[in-house]
């Protein structure tokens, strides 16, 4: 049976307002049809996050519908979409005790350093984009995820396809340029859509974007402007990020200061013993010479 053929009846299964936990269907329909619900107020895939007990963890149907996304999101032609509708599941992502969640996915495939997609760089700048605009709320997570981190981080694979990607070479040489482009092209993105809110604001000061500060010098004029204007708040979120900053350095100044003085004081005492074996060296020998001296004397 042609792809074209299938359609038709892959429509019709998925039709119905309560969303078929398994199905194999064609890619355009599939889409059509996710895309089709989740344009719905009380969207019926909401029920999909509902989690079971389960005998061990927790169960959710959902996780095979992210799966399914991050396959078609390897392939550049239906990345667009696959990552628009992982951003719409983010939005009425309620959470859970499972960590495979939408926005765990996007996480991963716009990972700047292990992408996971065969999408070419400006590709997946453009996707992004698209995100910001239709999803802003959720494109701010997934690009201040994106940021560089100082201490690592770490990767988790998404899901392949078992055939359709048999002969595609997904293991691509990533170089530093590639990732400084994307950090910066996120620095970007983050400022067009930055609301000046509080919440955010800390969150960027946070973590400490040396990125925005180099290549943006306006925008972060304009930031420590609002930063100024937010501490006269005395219940300020920023102010409270700030003094909690604050004395976390003069703990730490304290406690290297202690450690200096002890240090200090030990080579003191080092040094005191020095000079008093050093003085009494000096006076047991002075002794010596003079009583050598009385007996040249007397003899």
């Amino acid at each position: 049976m042609s792809v074209i053929s299938i359609n038709p009846l892959v429509r019709s299964i998925l039709s119905d307002t309560k969303p078929t936990k398994s199905v194999i269907c064609s890619v355009l329909a599939f889409l059509e049809a996710i895309e089709k619900h989740l344009g719905i107020e009380k969207s019926p895939i909401s029920s999909l996050f509902e989690e079971d007990p389960g005998f061990l963890t927790a169960h959710s149907y959902h996780t095979g519908l992210l799966w399914a996304l991050e396959n078609l999101a390897w392939f550049p032609q239906y990345l667009s979409r696959a990552s628009l509708i992982l951003a719409k599941l983010s939005a009425i992502d309620p959470g859970g005790n499972l960590s495979n969640r939408p926005i765990n996915s996007l996480s991963e495939i716009f990972k700047s350093w292990h992408f996971q997609t065969l999408a070419s760089f400006d590709e997946r700048m453009q996707v992004l984009k698209l995100i910001s605009e239709r999803e802003p709320e959720i494109a701010w997570t997934i690009l201040i995820r994106m940021l560089p981190d100082l201490s690592g981080g770490i990767g988790h694979p998404t899901h392949k396809t078992r055939w359709r990607m048999f002969e595609l070479e997904t293991e691509k040489a990533i170089t530093y340029n590639e990732i400084y482009a994307t950090h910066s092209a996120v620095v970007e993105m983050l400022i067009s859509i930055f609301d000046f809110t509080e919440a955010k604001l800390a969150k960027l000061i946070e973590e400490k974007t040396d990125q925005i500060r180099k290549e943006n010098k306006d925008f972060y004029k304009d930031l420590e402007s609002t930063i100024k204007i937010k501490l006269d708040d005395n219940k300020s979120e920023i102010k409270n990020l700030i003094e909690n900053e604050r004395n976390q350095i003069k703990q730490i100044f304290e406690i290297e200061f202690a450690k200096n003085t002890k240090e200090l004081k030990q080579v003191i005492e080092a040094e005191n013993k020095t000079i008093k074996v050093s003085i009494w060296v000096i006076g047991g020998l002075t002794l010596i010479l003079s009583l050598l001296a009385v007996i040249k004397i007397w003899t």
